[in-house]
């Protein structure tokens, strides 16, 4: 679309600069095409994206929508800013004047769970039906997603799925408007992003505003939720509406897609599609090439120094653009060789669908062309000639299978690879090609998950304030090169560590942000100044021998940070006279300069002990007080940790603390909305390695702990307490997650290597498959209570030979 029609779209009448905008980027790290995207200065509570214009104008971007102006324009001379009251306002009427364009139905998806899962499922079902769809991609379902998803989506489709999602009342007024639906179906209402809501009413009643705005709109709700249901049957005026619980499809799915599907979410389907595609026969072949969802992107080192982006499970148009910039962006950064795996997407099969998704993939291949591709599938071949111009001649291949009989994947060595696969093409095939031999335990980390708890933090202080996340003891057992990764992407403000070989190896891997160093060594203060790590200085000593350290090597004002010791009685300054020496001795150097001041709480999670809390917090207030006076300039002032965020919010200061919590595990006993809000981040798992029949009379394990009173059948998983599975919890004091969701517990000694679980109650299960030893539906906290310690030891004890395997949802 013209520049000059959108804005006029934002009531802006004339611009100077004119130019085709393709492109609507919201966030600086997405960017591709400069010149031809229109940049968003979204502000946020965790962000200005006024900030980022001077870095994107001289990266060639040249349109803005923007609120005010950091400088003059005169500074910016080729470039346009669309100068609106408010950005988000002017995004989302933007999204809104894209969707009148529509020829085909739009469908509006929301509820507590489930929506991305029917998305997928029913965009499956349509386009197998031959029918031309669209949908949002992945989770866009935010103020800032909706509009983003709707000038994405073809205006030729037949039908759109459009994602809806808020987490505060009043979003979703808005959302409607923009989305403007023909059809609504709710899922359900649950405690998900509940923390803004004063009730599961009122929750449901702002859901059901999706279906109001739009007249008439057909609303289908899941019956069986009574909060739903209540909350339907007080709308006003009344829309037309039905229970999709309730509704006798024509329809007969075979009973195998109840294996992919919960009964709800196959009800909602099938209501969807009774509606969307009437002409579709009662015992429709569709079925029969439904292929599981799954929603995760992951990004892995392979063999032959290959880094693997396996994105091999939304292989549609939409999708496909998203991961051609991941490519490049990766590419580029690693300054690697692209390569594109791609299958023939879902539809191609159809004739009438075939020839513009064909020249849907065209296009976007040569707006981002990789340095070699490869096409499987008997469709894409059609391309090959068209291609071969702008990049290494395609090379095709017929099948999956085709390809791992004939290709070597030597040939790809050091390349960042893009995996883009239908589900039927069984891409899983190909990324097993390229995975490095592994433990055959792997703790599985969610990088989305760890993302929200961010979020969920940063809601709780002024969105002013400064985040300090911990990534001491390898990321909490998380890992801290990719964790710091991610947090630096992210804009967190200060990694902290326990000492300074750790803050080293954050900068040797690439990592600039400031790192705060906890434990500082006084024997290597040298070697921290020369990476600049900023160090915690607790005592006289250690700043004695810092400011020599900086005088020899010619360094003045360098970064510290005081602690105080106002109760926990571990590191820092304790009495007021130590503290005025500290006073002096700053005063009298410019070798150092503070940074922050700050001190650690010793109960905040215990209510019993909010008088100790409240008493440290105004002893350091007191002396953070005295120390600005003192040195004549404005420090940042730091006490809460995660515990303290979630109680004591209103002591939030310049900066807080964040540990435990980022990795998504309450820092105290809650049962309400930290309980709900926070994600468990790390998930442990393993497999059965061999199967064993036990007879009755014989033990089980080192010694004769366990011994079997009836024949057994055992499982051995390999995983033991060198991974960090404390021998205490064999024996039957812990139990493992089967495949089927039934638990099976240990039974004798963990082992060093491995442990023994009782599968006698467990008679389908089978050599290789899974067990889930921890992870968000079973938490690590029972295993924390079973030993009777906190879940820091449980997660910091995981072994360093356990792989760590990081995706996103």
């Amino acid at each position: 679309m013209k520049l000059s029609r959108l804005a006029s779209i934002l009531g802006i009448q004339r611009i100077d600069h004119d130019r085709e905008i393709e492109v609507l980027l919201t966030d600086s790290r997405q960017l591709t095409f400069p010149s031809s995207t229109l940049f968003f200065a979204l502000i946020t509570p965790t962000g200005d994206g006024h900030l980022y214009i001077d870095e994107l104008y001289h990266a060639g971007v040249r349109a803005f929508v923007v609120e005010k102006l950091q400088k003059e324009e005169s500074e910016y001379p080729e470039a346009q800013f669309l100068i609106v009251p408010d950005v988000l306002d002017a995004l989302q009427k933007i999204g809104a004047e894209r969707r009148q364009s529509f020829k085909g139905k739009v469908v509006a998806i929301t509820g507590s769970n489930g929506k991305t899962t029917i998305k997928e499922y029913l965009y499956q079902l349509l386009t197998t039906a031959g029918v031309n769809a669209d949908r949002s991609p992945r989770s866009f379902n935010s103020q800032i997603g909706v509009p983003l998803s709707l000038w994405q989506a073809d205006p030729e489709a037949e039908v759109c799925l459009v994602e809806v999602g808020i987490s505060k009342p009043g979003e979703m007024e808005r959302l409607a408007k923009i989305v403007d639906p023909d059809i609504v179906l709710i899922t359900n209402i649950g405690e998900a992003h509940q923390e803004n809501f004063s009730s599961l009413q009122q929750k449901a009643e702002e859901k059901c505003k999706l279906a109001t705005h739009s007249s008439p709109a057909l609303l289908l709700y899941n019956g069986r939720d009574k909060v739903l249901s209540e909350a339907v049957s007080v709308i006003s005026p009344p829309p037309l509406c039905r229970s999709y619980t309730e509704h006798r499809s024509r329809l007969t799915p075979p009973v195998s897609v109840a294996e992919l599907l919960l009964p709800e979410n196959l009800s909602a389907i099938m209501a969807l599609l009774d509606e969307l595609v009437p002409s579709l026969s009662p015992d429709t072949t569709i079925w029969s090439q439904l292929e599981p969802v799954e929603m995760r992107l992951e990004i892995f080192n392979g063999i032959y120094d290959t880094t693997i982006i396996d994105d091999a499970y939304n292989n549609d148009a939409s999708a496909l653009l998203l991961a051609l910039e991941q490519l490049k962006r990766v590419s580029e950064k690693s300054q690697t060789p692209s390569c594109l795996i791609l299958s023939d997407m879902t539809g191609m099969s159809a004739p009438h669908l075939r020839e513009a998704l064909l020249s849907q993939v065209s296009d976007m291949i040569r707006k981002m062309p990789p340095d070699k591709l490869i096409f499987v599938g008997k469709q894409l071949a059609a391309l090959t000639a068209e291609l071969s111009g702008m990049t290494s001649t395609p090379l095709c291949f017929e099948s999956t299978n085709h390809f791992l009989e004939t290709f070597d994947p030597q040939t790809l060595k050091g390349y960042t690879i893009l995996l883009k696969g239908a589900r039927t093409f069984k891409f899983e095939k190909i990324s097993a090609l390229f995975h490095p031999k592994r433990h055959q335990s792997i703790l599985d980390i969610n990088l989305t998950a760890l993302l929200d708890n961010l979020k969920y933090y940063r809601s709780l202080v002024p969105s002013e304030t400064r985040f300090v996340a911990m990534v001491k003891a390898f990321g909490y057992g998380s890992g801290d090169v990719e964790i710091a990764r991610l947090l630096e992407a992210h804009h967190c403000h200060y990694l902290a560590v326990a000492l300074i070989d750790e803050g080293v190896k954050l900068r040797e891997e690439g990592i600039r942000m400031p790192i705060m160093v906890m434990n500082p060594e006084s024997s290597a203060l040298s070697h921290m100044c020369k990476h600049s790590l900023e160090p915690e200085v607790y005592s006289l000593a250690l700043l004695d021998k810092l400011i020599e350290s900086c005088r020899r090597l010619g360094i003045t004002h360098y970064p510290i940070h005081i602690k105080l010791d106002t109760g926990m009685h571990r590191l820092g300054f304790d009495t007021h006279e130590e503290f005025l020496l500290l006073l002096d001795k700053l005063k009298s150097t410019n070798r150092v300069r503070v940074k922050s001041i700050f001190t650690h709480l010793a109960a905040a999670d215990d209510i019993t002990a909010d008088e100790k809390t409240l008493g440290q917090l105004h002893t350091f207030q007191t002396w953070a007080e005295e120390l600005e006076k003192t040195l004549g300039y404005t420090v940042l002032k730091h006490a809460l940790n995660s515990a303290g965020i979630s109680r004591f919010p209103q002591y939030s200061m310049d900066m807080v603390r964040l540990g435990i919590g980022l990795y998504g595990y309450p820092p105290y006993e809650d049962k309400g909305t930290l309980k709900t809000s926070l994600r468990a981040v790390a998930s442990l798992k393993s497999i059965i390695l061999q199967i064993k029949q036990i007879p009755a009379g014989d033990s089980v394990g080192y010694g004769t702990h366990a011994t079997a009173d009836t024949p057994r059948r055992i499982g051995i998983v390999p995983i033991g307490y060198a991974d960090g599975i404390d021998r205490r919890l064999g024996n039957g004091n812990m139990s493992v997650r089967l495949q089927d969701g039934s638990l099976a517990p240990t039974i004798g000694n963990i082992c060093m290597d491995a442990m023994m679980i009782d599968l006698t109650q467990a008679s389908s299960v089978s050599e290789g498959e899974e067990v889930v030893i921890f992870d968000e539906q079973l938490p690590l906290q029972r295993l924390s209570s079973t030993l009777g310690t906190i879940p820091y030891e449980i997660i910091t004890s995981i072994s360093s030979r356990i792989a760590r395997h990081y995706f996103r949802e």
